[in-house]
């Protein structure tokens, strides 16, 4: 897919984006899926480090040792107000 430049996301543009926008949704490989505020280390590990924690009585927690997980970071978590002249449900 063609991504414009303005678009494309260099590891300080992702580094600032998690860093303004932390909560996220975290998925593993059996689609279970939590909301968790994370923590970006840029310089731990090849690709960086991401912290957060899950609570032990959260059926997520017991699963995530030693497995792949998918994180996905919203952005902005403020809904458009309807007076809003560009706001539109379709």
């Amino acid at each position: 897919m063609h991504t414009p430049n303005k678009w494309k996301m260099t590891p300080e543009r992702v580094s600032q984006f998690i860093k303004n926008y932390s909560f996220a949704l975290m998925i593993d490989s059996e689609f279970e899926a939590t909301h968790l505020p994370l923590v970006y280390k840029p310089d731990e590990g090849e690709f960086g480090t991401l912290y957060g924690h899950v609570s032990r009585a959260n059926k997520h927690g017991k699963s995530l040792q030693d497995t792949h997980v998918l994180v996905v970071f919203n952005g902005p978590r403020i809904p458009k107000p309807p007076q809003d002249p560009s706001f539109s449900w379709n």
